[in-house]
């Protein structure tokens, strides 16, 4: 296939997506590769090593970020591409606001588009735009008729408590998740009975990670949240779930009893069981991710803890995922950023969250509004195709214009999301402390996740001991 290119040497960047590939062998992609080296020696196309991206087992219509489309995207920025060669266009989007924000780019940087199955994209064009969106609306349906197939499949499985092949090993199971693996099977047996009787979650696994006993994905340390699935799944009760909720009796057995199951449930729902005893005790105010671990290569949320002579502290716990190796007094945070947000709100950062909120709140009503005029639109539509004032070809075209449009904003409305109301405090400094110490943990904490996304606590300094020092502080405000 010929493409025209306006640069004279011009250089390729090469994009291949798959989106599963659960073997982890990559030959998906490789295929891509090889289809699209050949387009561009026969076109005298010049392809580095360093403009070859591949995203592979990744969905375009996911939602889920694409790190090296990502990065194509930047590099056409920068100038480094003069063309883009993928296998086929829904390799590059299937989601039009994706494909709207490709267009802008590539329309900006003059570059040219080239895939091997449907040929040369001209998108400086009206109608090579037209072919691009249609494109995009063909994926977009081919994607959402094979999502309805799965799940009507995974559904109809489900209900007759067939097993599916999806994942790894479920614990306590062999490799043909039907037939029960002893040794796992009585661990499990033992757990449920332990935590029915009390036993924390905790102590059990760091038992089963003292014996080396393996998770179902092959770690060799076991996590509460990791236990907790497996005691919560109704799978070991012999019940086939659904989207997480039991549907049919399953075709294998049993390894505890239903009523072991359900208490089991009852006990991991009750709220005033919580991994974090600050929030059951009502004495932090920074819980519920505001503070981070800073280590790097952690970032896990901090917990509110009493550690005898320590006194309250916020820690990086193992026992949630994290190091276990950061922790800062909670007296001494939670002043710091006492002090941080009533500056912040007397300084005007609550008018200007305001000013923003009002914005999106406009935007979202008027978003909704076009969503609804398209919908009727969709229905005047649907009845002149009725009465024969419309052919079949002119209604499918007009329509599927209508519902891409639609989809796009449904994206728009997502990527804003709603907010709640801003709390009622006092504008002064000085009647702002008052209120503080006059109102519950939960106001002053609904007050600072208002205006905070989350605060950065980092390591120690090397001979500073474990001393408060603001320079380890670092908010991420919202305005």
């Amino acid at each position: 296939m010929e493409v025209h290119v306006r640069t004279e040497h011009p250089r390729a960047g090469i994009y291949a997506r798959i989106s599963e590939d659960q073997l982890g062998d990559e030959l998906g992609v490789n295929r891509q590769l090889k289809n699209c080296r050949e387009l561009c020696a026969h076109n005298g196309f010049t392809v580095s090593d360093e403009h070859i991206y591949i995203d592979n087992n990744i969905s375009a219509s996911s939602g889920k970020r694409r790190e090296h489309y990502e990065r194509l995207l930047a590099d056409v920025i920068d100038g480094e591409i003069d063309v883009i060669v993928a296998y086929h266009a829904d390799r590059l989007h299937r989601r039009p606001i994706e494909l709207e924000r490709f267009i802008e780019v590539i329309d900006q940087h003059r570059v040219q588009v080239a895939t091997v199955m449907a040929g040369q994209m001209d998108l400086s064009t009206g109608s090579g735009r037209m072919v691009a969106r249609i494109l995009g609306d063909v994926a977009r349906h081919e994607a959402d008729r094979a999502s309805e197939r799965i799940s009507r499949k995974h559904r109809e499985l489900a209900e007759t408590g067939q097993a599916h092949g999806a994942g790894c090993r479920p614990f306590g199971y062999e490799d043909d998740r039907v037939t029960i693996r002893e040794s796992e099977a009585a661990l499990i047996q033992d757990a449920a009975r332990d935590v029915l009787a009390g036993t924390p979650l905790f102590s059990i696994c760091q038992a089963w990670t003292a014996q080396g006993v393996p998770t179902p994905a092959g770690a060799r340390r076991w996590w509460t949240s990791t236990l907790r699935g497996v005691l919560k799944s109704p799978r070991i009760a012999g019940w086939r779930a659904y989207k997480g909720q039991p549907v049919a009796p399953a075709v294998w057995p049993a390894i505890i009893s239903l009523e072991q199951h359900q208490r089991l449930v009852a006990l991991f729902a009750d709220p005033t069981r919580t991994k974090n005893h600050g929030v059951r005790s009502g004495r932090f105010v920074l819980t519920g991710g505001l503070l981070r671990c800073g280590r790097p290569g952690c970032g896990f949320a901090l917990a509110g803890r009493h550690r005898g002579s320590m006194g309250a502290i916020y820690m990086c716990m193992a026992e949630q995922g994290g190091c276990n190796r950061l922790s800062v007094a909670a007296s001494q945070i939670e002043t710091f950023v006492r002090d941080a947000v009533i500056d912040a709100v007397a300084n005007g950062a609550l008018e200007r969250l305001r000013t923003r909120t009002e914005t999106e709140d406009r935007t979202i009503s008027e978003l909704s509004d076009e969503i609804g005029v398209l919908r009727d639109r969709r229905v005047e539509l649907a009845e002149a195709f009725a009465a024969d004032r419309l052919s079949l070809d002119g209604y499918e075209t007009a329509d599927r214009k209508l519902n891409g449009r639609i989809d796009e904003l449904r994206d728009a409305l997502s990527m804003i999301g709603g907010k709640g109301p801003l709390p009622k405090v006092p504008r002064s400094a000085a009647k702002l402390r008052e209120w503080w110490e006059n109102v519950t943990i939960a106001e002053r904490h609904e007050l600072v996740a208002t205006l905070l996304e989350y605060v950065v606590i980092l390591p120690v300094g090397r001979g500073n001991g474990n001393r408060f020092n603001p320079d380890r502080v670092q908010p991420h405000w919202r305005v």
